[in-house]
């Protein structure tokens, strides 16, 4: 890294020497800055299985989805039930970024840990952009609404147990810290009985017996949570390459990257989600 650092150094130098407000061989520094970024990325990728990277010059996809066809639709006698398939298109719209700047002389006292760590800071900030739209999407979608705010392991598992009725398999459940902390403080739910021993409470998630994964997250409102199955929920799709554009303000002493996505997202099957809302 102190190569590449030194080699981004010189070359904001000679830049700003030519007097250029567009720095030459962008492209290459732009790879370099994406290749740090992305090790940036946190967990709340894991949420959503149904993702999908889109190739170049495409700006949808076109997701099967399972349906369930009984008697009630003349396609058999009572108490039968067939599948079909179905299909969602999920467009990529929203365009986001995130604007990481510094000033010449920071760039020429900082090591390339600071540099690199301002990078990842703000592929952190973009996904949770990501995470903060998806989340409305599955909130507002939701299919099941009378469910307690998640205080104690029974709440917890009535969610569960309130997908799993529509023969749909929670694997997800977002919480607010204080929620989180209530079940941290519930005996039935820290017991060995519930939580698996081989996977150790870290960045802000545990996962239970159940096979469900807990996230706290500050993003979801108190008193509120969402259970979903992850592979059935919600859709997302992404643009195939996250854009990482330099940028160059010589007279302002200014320079940076801007790092942006397009993505968007649809809930394909809303009674895969199930949701607290929250108190008036």
């Amino acid at each position: 890294m102190g190569i590449l650092f030194e080699k981004y150094k010189r070359h904001l130098t000679e830049a700003k020497a030519a007097g250029s407000d567009a720095l030459n061989g962008a492209a290459t520094q732009a790879t370099m800055a994406k290749e740090v970024w992305a090790v940036g990325l946190p967990s709340f990728r894991e949420i959503f299985a149904k993702r999908v990277l889109l190739e170049a010059g495409k700006t949808q996809h076109v997701f099967p989805v399972t349906s369930t066809l009984t008697a009630t639709d003349n396609y058999g006698a009572a108490n039968v039930t067939f599948m079909s398939m179905s299909y969602v298109t999920c467009t990529a719209d929203k365009s986001k970024g995130i604007n990481v700047g510094w000033t010449r002389e920071y760039i020429e006292m900082a090591t390339w840990d600071a540099i690199a760590a301002l990078l990842k800071e703000a592929g952190r900030a973009l996904e949770e952009i990501i995470f903060t739209t998806t989340i409305a999407e599955a909130y507002n979608a939701a299919g099941t609404t009378d469910l307690d705010a998640p205080d104690n392991y029974a709440a917890f598992l009535a969610g569960v147990a309130a997908l799993a009725a529509l023969n749909y398999e929670c694997d997800v459940v977002i919480v607010h810290p204080t929620q989180y902390f209530a079940l941290l403080g519930d005996e039935k739910f820290i017991s060995v009985a519930v939580m698996g021993s081989d996977d150790p409470i870290q960045s802000g998630k545990i996962r239970t017996t159940l096979g469900v994964t807990l996230f706290s997250s500050t993003l979801i409102a108190e008193n509120t949570a969402i259970w979903l199955d992850s592979k059935k929920a919600i859709a997302m799709v992404e643009s195939r390459e996250r854009k990482v554009e330099e940028y160059s303000y010589p007279d302002a002493n200014l320079y940076g990257f801007v790092i942006s996505t397009v993505f968007g997202e649809k809930t394909i099957i809303a009674n895969a989600v199930a949701s607290t809302k929250a108190a008036e």
